[in-house]
This record gives C-alpha cells, sequence and structure tokens, in this order.
C-alpha cells in the first residue's frame, strides 16, 4: 500500500514502514541480550519450517519480546505457577534445546519444559550458595558483593540490564543503518552459511564493544 506523506508530499511504502521499524525495534531488543545474541538467535531459528527457510522479522521480534520477558526477569510463569531460574541455567537450557536442532517449533513450551528442571537447579544452586555464606560469616568472614547469589538480577530491571538498554537506545543513524545491515545478513538465507555467521560474528563484535564503552 503506498501512502503520501502529509508534510512533505512524497509516497512511501507501508508495509516496507512497518518493516523498518520493526527491523530497527530487533536491532535494539537484541542489543539487549549483549554476547548471549547468537544464543538466543539460534533458539529462534527453530521455528523456522526448513533448515534454509527464513523468519519474518514481524515474527522474530515477536519471539524476542517473549523469550525476553524471561530472560529479563529470570522467572518463568507457566499456568498458576512461578519458577525461578538463574541466568546460568537459562543459556544452559537454551543451549540443550539448540542441541536438539528442533525445526517448526510453534511456541516456547518445549523450552519452558527445559526451564522447568533448569529451575531446579538454581533452586540447589542457590540454597548451596546461602549455606557457604552463613558458613563464611559464622566463621566471621566479611560477605563481599561478589560472593553473593548470582542470580543476575532477579526480577525487575537491574544495572546489567539498565546498562544494555542505554546501549540499544542511544545509537546514531549511521551506527543503526549498519546494525541493522548486519542483521539482515546474518537472518538472509539467499547468503551461504559462511555470509550469515560472518555477518552475526561481526554484529556480536558491535555489540560487545558497546558494552565496553557503557562500562
Amino acid at each position: 500500500m503506498k501512502l503520501r506523506c502529509p508534510a512533505c508530499g512524497s509516497e512511501f511504502d507501508l508495509d516496507q514502514a512497518v518493516k523498518d521499524r520493526d527491523l530497527e525495534e530487533l536491532i535494539q531488543r537484541a542489543a539487549r541480550f549483549g554476547e548471549d545474541w547468537a544464543l538466543i538467535s539460534e533458539y529462534l531459528d527453530g521455528f523456522r519450517l526448513r533448515r534454509d527457510g527464513a523468519l519474518s522479522i514481524k515474527k522474530r521480534l515477536r519471539l524476542v519480546k517473549e523469550v525476553w520477558e524471561m530472560w529479563s526477569t529470570c522467572r518463568l510463569k507457566w499456568g498458576k505457577e512461578e519458577y525461578l531460574i538463574g541466568r546460568q541455567e537459562f543459556r544452559e537450557a537454551l543451549t540443550q534445546v539448540c542441541n536438539r536442532e528442533l525445526l517448526g517449533l510453534k511456541n516456547h513450551n518445549y523450552l519452558k519444559q527445559v526451564l522447568k528442571a533448569a529451575a531446579r537447579q538454581t533452586s540447589v544452586r542457590l540454597e548451596k550458595e546461602r549455606r557457604d555464606r552463613e558458613e563464611r560469616l559464622g566463621a566471621g568472614w566479611r560477605d563481599s558483593p561478589s560472593s553473593q547469589s548470582s542470580l543476575s538480577r532477579g526480577a525487575g530491571k537491574g544495572e546489567e540490564e539498565h546498562r544494555q538498554d542505554a546501549g540499544a537506545t542511544d545509537m546514531g543513524p549511521e551506527e543503526r543503518k549498519e546494525f541493522g545491515q548486519l542483521l539482515k545478513e546474518s537472518l538472509d538465507m539467499g547468503r551461504s552459511a559462511e555470509e550469515r555467521a560472518a555477518a552475526k560474528e561481526k554484529f556480536q563484535e558491535l555489540m560487545r564493544r558497546r558494552q565496553c564503552q557503557a562500562e
């Protein structure tokens, strides 16, 4: 559908405008995951119908939002139950799902099943950390921030997430364009696997660089 800008009178394609907007939001959300984006992207590839198939930007964005809701809060809500999952166990769960090399996923239910099991591992780990802290305190040791629970910023926005958000939203036009181009190349099934991998690696490197600058 062609629309005309009321300000300058130029015509533009509505569908393309929506795609560009979705792509920009996807870039920002990908940056929030930092170095973990490669793992998230690999998981999302499981929603393709064929190994050489593509996943639309719109659908990928929707899936990213759904994963982010679990990832950012370290919590899984399933039915009436809520499970606490540490970032370490979340990564291991994603890796386990990716190693299955699944295709045609319809929803996140398989990941949620793995996360449910991972929640038990988180519980065991946090309990061990709690006991270790109590033993250190009982022995007269002073607890340090590094020895406190490593859940990685449980519910709500923590320091790390705020830093990632800042890095994702203060891009200039040229930087956004570069990120967008690399992201499109990494998802373009018309390119060879080597070209997609190279684009993904460069995208990751740019995000790592931005995070270092933000710190």
